[in-house]
């Protein structure tokens, strides 16, 4: 529950945590045993149809919520642009090719 410990501390506004299909209940369970108080927004299976999915982007990115669950399943139907895909596939890259440029600069 690392994702719940870093918004505790401020290193973090809205963990999202994206677990297998089959996990969900026992997930959810366990955060909400762990952290009673803590508002999180579980995707259940009337989150399925597009327009559900819709809602539930929606209430997940303006809602206050501690924490953020849903399957992996529901999680690959959310639409992403082509524009925020590139943007992070960029940065994934930029990362990637600055840790090659620091781990050569030690060893070398």
């Amino acid at each position: 529950m690392a994702g719940m410990e870093m918004r505790r501390l401020g290193l973090v506004n809205k963990p999202a945590y994206v677990v297998p299909n089959h996990m969900l209940e026992q997930f959810s369970g366990e955060l909400l045993r762990l952290y009673p108080q803590a508002r999180v927004l579980i995707a259940t299976k009337d989150t399925t149809t597009p327009d559900a999915r819709k809602h539930f982007v929606a209430r997940s990115a303006t809602g206050e919520w501690d924490a953020v669950v849903i399957t992996h399943s529901a999680f690959e139907r959310i639409p992403v642009s082509v524009e925020g895909e590139r943007a992070y596939i960029d940065e994934q890259i930029a990362e990637l090719r600055q840790a090659i440029t620091e781990s050569e600069t030690r060893s070398g």
